[in-house]
């Protein structure tokens, strides 16, 4: 009888064995995920928060005010749809004065993405200057959580991955300036170990920066679209 149970016992252990390894399969594989693909036209910033936008004003000193959802037309012309986002280099920036040094950092933060290297997104930009001051766009990602830190004047915060940039250098009247017609840009997502939740932001970034306690820059975005890699 036990030389009968034995062999039994074995054959019963391995079976086990077998189907535990083949089931465990599946944990191994991690489940897909859903289409990120969304497009903002900011016609308003009441409606673009509803869709999950954050608009952060981390200017040093701080204006009154930040981003401005509407038109300012026909000074900046329409590009799509009823309206854009829009910011004024005083709005954002408080009243430094001639000679105090100052910083404007304005963010757009996008609602919680799940990023994968590949991503792409495609924005368009538009600007008017009456005084040649310096501006600048910068396209950002938030790859270590889901949350909105945006740090504080010239300080990204957790948005220390650059995608583009509009006008690198603050250049005024170059080829490679902040240009003053609607301008396509756009960005891809990359250096992921693995695709993580996070965020995408747009911030009007113009460092070391002399107000002249005019609104004499205007830059506009529109059109934002975001679109997830197939797998």
């Amino acid at each position: 009888m036990r030389k009968t149970i034995l062999p039994i016992a074995l054959f019963l252990s391995v079976s086990v064995f077998l189907a535990s390894c083949k089931n465990d399969e599946y944990l191994l594989t991690p489940p897909p995920i859903s289409d990120q693909s969304f497009s903002e036209e900011f016609e308003t910033t009441s409606g673009a928060t509803g869709n999950g936008w954050t608009f952060i004003n981390k200017s040093s000193p701080i204006g009154a005010g930040g981003w401005i959802g509407g038109t300012f037309a026909p000074t900046l012309p329409l590009f799509s749809g009823s309206g854009y986002a829009y910011s004024f280099n005083t709005v954002a920036q408080g009243d430094a004065g001639y000679t105090i040094e100052s910083t404007i950092s304005n963010w757009i933060v996008s609602k919680p993405i799940m990023l994968q290297n590949g991503d792409k997104i495609v924005f368009y930009t538009n600007s008017l200057t009456l005084d040649l001051t310096a501006t600048g766009l910068e396209l950002r990602m938030n790859k270590h959580n889901n949350g909105t830190n945006v740090g504080d004047g010239d300080d990204p915060g957790d948005f220390d991955e650059t995608l583009t940039t509009v006008n690198t250098f603050q250049t005024v009247n170059a080829a490679d300036s902040y240009p003053t017609t609607w301008t396509r840009f756009e960005g891809t997502v990359r250096g992921l170990n693995k695709p993580v939740e996070g965020r995408i932001a747009l911030r009007y970034f113009v460092p070391h920066n002399y107000q002249y306690n005019a609104a004499t820059t205007i830059v506009a975005v529109d059109r934002f679209t975001y679109t997830s890699v197939k797998k």
